[in-house]
């Protein structure tokens, strides 16, 4: 019997996918460097190989491998191995969290053999990858088309769906993985900035803001990270018995997706701060004896105790507008990344396929479809009517909650970063006009004027 595809790696993806496939009639053989990863795995009925050699053998043609493995050298070294394993035609497809521009040159180098190569971002973790994931292709159209079939079958669905999707040529599929953690980032640390502001400035217990966040997610703000959310403040610690985040360090780790995103965005001139600020976030979180230490001495502020009554539905509003800031601005960066590497991405496509599977998944993604698709007409996604109207009503609500945080002490870099942003994208005149001038002032660079073409020194001459 020959196989669908190898997949080589069977951690806890691509165990998981292995399993996911042979439920949907998909044949996949596996192989992994671990005896016992691939003793557990056969227990479970998918076949496994003895070697990678072993693997590649027994494919069908054209030849699929897929690799889960840890990103960097190791995908490296396995492609290494493999180009004398396979010939024009085979598809190569890898699952890892690369780096786009490491995908851009793994594509060439093997299109020069003719053999096909994806950058295929996977989102969803470990459930997803059993149950239905997202993915995120990009490469060979014609590697997609060979491919395409097994992944639309084990991917979750969104409105009767899948959500996967070729995103554009090369490093499309894992740049767009990228943005979709630099937004996870900025979503995760407003959510954290929201239950921060219920716990110490409205004294919210546990319980009750797991209840607050369980009602925001029947409505606009619905998303898989507020149920978890809500799940997770519902949880107690199993050894004390106290609420979980009482026994939790506050010291946020990261892999390096969320740090890419915020090079990205500074490189491709993308003005993103709210997902470099999601970033910035864990980096000072992880000076946990720094700031105990700074602690002492630091002035107090005089806390404001809002009326516990008139404040969620405030906070809401506010989460609500910095949701919509963030997701923007990753749609933003996914433009400038495709225009300058050539993708065309389809961004309402995008859209499409993160409303399901992936940890970004939200109710809001539905309204983006249709803005995306008017992107290009004045005034941008902002201005398109459903939008624009959200954003009237709740960034006066997100000026009352970053408002009272500044006045009671507490840092909300993310809901601060969101604002400030948006003031900007709705001023007519910035005071960006003294900045060129001090430029020019010190450097000769020169200003453009408002009221005759060209580009002046300021005494008035041309420059």
């Amino acid at each position: 019997m020959a196989f669908d595809l190898a997949i080589v790696g069977l951690g806890v993806i691509g165990g998981n996918l292995a399993l996911n496939m042979q439920e949907r009639g998909i044949r996949p053989v596996c192989f992994d460097q671990d005896p016992g990863k691939l003793q557990r795995l056969a227990r479970e009925g998918p076949r496994t190989a003895a070697s990678l050699e072993e693997a590649i053998a027994g494919l069908s043609r054209p030849r699929i491998v897929l690799l889960c493995l840890p990103a960097g050298p190791t995908i490296d070294h396995l492609l290494r191995r493999l180009r004398p394993l396979l010939e024009a035609g085979d598809v190569i497809v890898d699952a890892a969290n690369s780096h786009f521009e490491d995908t851009r040159r793994r594509a060439e180098e093997l299109g020069a053999v003719g053999i096909g190569f994806l950058g295929l971002g996977l989102s969803g973790g470990a459930s997803g990858a059993r149950h239905g994931a997202c993915f995120m292709a990009g490469g060979s159209s014609a590697a997609w088309r060979t491919v395409r079939p097994y992944f639309l079958a084990v991917a979750a669905r969104a409105n009767g769906r899948p959500c996967a999707a070729w995103l554009g040529s090369d490093g499309a599929g894992h740049f767009a993985k990228m943005v979709h953690n630099g937004i996870e980032y900025a979503l995760m640390e407003l959510i954290a900035e929201a239950h921060a502001f219920l716990e110490r400035l409205l004294g919210c217990s546990a319980e009750e803001a797991a209840a607050l966040f369980g009602r925001w997610n029947e409505g606009e703000l619905g998303s898989y990270l507020l149920e978890i959310t809500g799940n997770i403040l519902r949880r107690a610690d199993p050894i004390t018995g106290r609420p979980i985040l009482e026994v939790v360090e506050d010291s946020a780790g990261h892999k390096g997706t969320g740090k890419w995103a915020s090079i990205a965005a500074l490189e491709l001139g993308v003005a993103a701060p709210t997902l470099i600020e999601g970033f910035g976030a864990r980096l000072a979180s992880a000076d946990g004896r720094g700031r105990r230490s700074r602690a002492t001495g630091w002035p107090e502020a005089k806390v404001e105790r809002p009326d516990p009554g008139s404040v969620p539905p405030i906070l809401e509003q506010a989460l609500l507008a910095a949701h919509i800031a963030s997701f923007t601005q990753g749609f933003e960066l996914m433009a400038a990344g495709s225009r300058r590497f050539g993708w065309k991405t389809d961004l309402a496509r995008l859209a499409r396929v993160w409303r399901g599977g992936c940890i970004i998944r939200a109710r809001l993604l539905d309204r983006f479809v249709p803005a995306l698709a008017r992107r290009n007409e004045e005034g941008g996604v902002l201005a398109t009517p459903w939008l624009a109207d959200r954003l009237r009503r709740s960034v006066v609500d997100l000026r009352r909650t970053v408002g009272f945080a500044a006045r009671a002490g507490l840092p909300v870099p993310c809901l601060a970063s969101a604002l400030a942003w948006l003031e900007m994208m709705h001023t007519p005149r910035l005071h960006t006009a003294l900045v060129q001038a001090q430029r020019d002032y010190f450097g000769a660079h020169g200003v453009r004027r408002t009221d005759r073409r060209g580009c002046y020194h300021l005494d008035g001459t041309r420059v």
